[in-house]
């Protein structure tokens, strides 16, 4: 625990994650679970848990709801013993979880990204008494996409408006160049960074236009390095932790950027390794870090003289993802519809009508970054008038990307970050997500040669858009012949035949205990003229029709007294009285 300070720490135990010594009365009251002591050493040691399959659940309560950190201690076994039921077991923490790193929880909605934001500062060298300029560097990325991209920002008005553009759920200010200030919760130590005149101060409550956005403070070259929940408002008192970090090993040796983002401002690069370093301090035993498939390639820069700048105020007033109707506080986290609450009667609920997960998010950026390039507005605006007015081509492509399409952005992140659940189902995804790929460059190649040479236009924008194809089918075949079906098919059927046995062993068992009440009854030698047996899923009770039926008896639990005594209280109160 002292090296995962402001955390709290979720210990695998078997069928259960567990909660110790002081955390345990906190997790207790947040999730409303039962707190239990355990003799430990002489001492009694505060516990509280939940079932394993009840972490989703209860993540959501944690770090959504309430803002905090959770580190997950898993059970490991040594790699010699792994078939060994008896084999020693190691537990270790393989993750910190935080708003911004939440990869592939169910509870996310998978129609919106889940950005997390790094900010750093660079002030510009001037001369005389000249007044410093600030230059920040931006690098936002959703960890379950691989959605990566970098900006520099000349102001600090810019700076806020690009980030209510992006919509985190998570900002890691860079500690180093930036000092921002009290926060909400536990201030990091950086005690040591503020004798330096080149750290920019920040206001968050002008920096953050909306609420319930998690700050981060992170400096890669900082012996200490922690985080704490912001909702940039009523700043408390800071504190400061001189407490052991994560980061004292992994940290010293910065990961190498260099390669990955030479095209790069220097600002920009500086602030990707602040947010792969942080990464890397919370996906602790994943492979979503620097030398993953995730960074293989450069994160994409975002010119700012691209798009259109709108501002905060501007996106809030037009309603463009979320209506005023609503309070925006930030993307939603409700999988169990497309649009959530907040965007309901805005610009992006009006108008869309994807059919893809993927399409979904990127309408939305889109709509929040308007592109400025006449190239690319034209290259749009010939791709809608072309499916306007084909209208089979159009039906015929929407069909396909909405049976088989799938969201294989996550999914190909879910077999990066070397997820073992699920394996066997992502791979089959990705191969349907081919398929249906490969189904619509048929459908648009067959389109091509049906059109006539007096529609050279249209046959110009679909061979642009064909061009965009690579052939993956064998690929696709390759997965098919790895993987057979049948046994899948197989196995869910004996999980679906388990799961019934069950069922019928739980009915069974209440009709067990409902017979034996009765037996009881027979046995003590009342007759169902003066009282009758109703049972529900948990409970037998026995309900007396006479017998001073103004009494107002309470509850009898069977394990506290006898069958006589229940009779008895049955005989002369008009109640439900326990008899299993």
């Amino acid at each position: 625990m002292s090296r995962f300070p402001n955390t709290i720490l979720l210990t695998r135990v078997g069928g259960f994650y567990e909660s110790y010594f002081s955390q345990a009365p906190l997790l207790s009251s947040i999730l409303g679970i039962k707190l239990a002591n355990r003799r430990w050493a002489g001492q009694d040691v505060p516990m509280a848990g939940f079932p394993v399959f009840q972490l989703e659940k209860y993540l959501k309560i944690l770090v959504l709801d309430k803002g905090l950190l959770v580190a997950i201690s898993e059970e490991f076994r040594q790699d010699n013993e792994v078939h060994q039921p008896n084999g020693d077991i190691v537990r270790r923490v393989n993750r910190v979880v935080s708003p911004g790193t939440l990869v592939h929880e169910n509870f996310l909605d998978p129609f919106v990204n889940n950005f997390i934001v790094g900010v750093s500062a660079h002030v510009q060298p001037s001369s005389g008494d000249a007044q410093q300029e600030v230059r920040y560097g931006l690098a936002w990325l959703d960890v379950g996409t691989a959605d990566f991209n970098t900006a520099v920002c000349q102001d600090f008005t810019s700076l806020r408006d690009e980030i209510a553009r992006i919509g985190p759920r998570e900002v890691v200010i860079d500690g180093a160049s930036i000092d921002a200030g009290q926060v909400d919760g536990v201030h990091p130590d950086i005690s040591s960074m503020r004798q330096t005149s080149s750290r920019v101060k920040l206001d968050l409550s002008e920096l953050l236009t909306h609420q319930n956005i998690y700050v981060s403070y992170f400096a890669p070259s900082s012996p200490s390095s922690s985080s704490s929940p912001s909702t940039s408002s009523s700043p408390s008192t800071p504190q400061t932790s001189n407490q052991p970090s994560i980061t004292d090993t992994q940290l010293a040796q910065p990961p190498t950027t260099a390669v990955h983002t030479s095209p790069l401002d220097p600002i920009e690069s500086s602030v990707v390794t602040t947010l792969l370093s942080y990464l890397q301090t919370r996906l602790l035993d994943s492979s979503l870090t620097t030398t993953s498939p995730l960074t293989s390639t450069p994160p994409s820069h975002q010119p700012l003289s691209s798009t259109m700048q709108i501002d905060a105020h501007t996106l809030a007033a037009l309603e463009i993802r979320s209506s005023s109707n609503f309070a925006y506080t930030s993307p939603s986290f409700t999988a169990s519809s497309p649009l959530t609450t907040s965007a309901r009667g805005s610009l992006f609920s009006v108008i869309r009508r994807t059919v893809t997960k993927g399409g979904t998010r990127l309408l939305a950026q889109w709509l929040c970054n308007p592109s400025t390039s006449i190239p690319v507005i034209n290259a749009r605006l010939d791709l809608v008038q072309l499916f306007h007015n084909r209208k089979e081509l159009r039906q015929d492509i929407r069909g396909v990307l909405r049976g088989k399409a799938g969201d294989v952005s996550r999914v190909l992140q879910r077999l990066v970050s070397r997820k073992v659940t699920g394996d066997v189902g992502d791979l089959l995804e990705v191969r349907d997500a081919i398929g249906a790929m490969t189904r619509v460059e048929e459908l648009i190649t067959n389109e091509i040669e049906f059109i006539g040479a007096d529609q050279g236009k249209e046959k110009e924008t679909l061979q642009s858009l064909i061009g965009k194809f690579h052939d993956l089918r064998q690929l696709a075949r390759s997965l098919g012949d790895a993987i057979d079906e049948r046994v899948i098919a197989l196995r869910l059927e004996r999980q679906e035949s388990l799961a019934n046995q069950v069922q019928d062993i739980a009915a069974g068992s209440r009709e067990t205990r409902f017979n034996s009440a009765r037996n009881k009854i027979s046995k003590l030698g009342m007759g169902s003229s003066s009282c009758c047996i109703k049972a529900d899923k948990r409970r037998c009770w026995l309900h007396s029709h006479d017998r001073m039926p103004h009494f107002d008896a309470k509850l009898v639990n069977s394990s506290a007294v006898s069958n006589k005594l229940m009779a008895i209280l049955c005989l002369f109160a008009s109640s439900w009285v326990k008899v299993t």
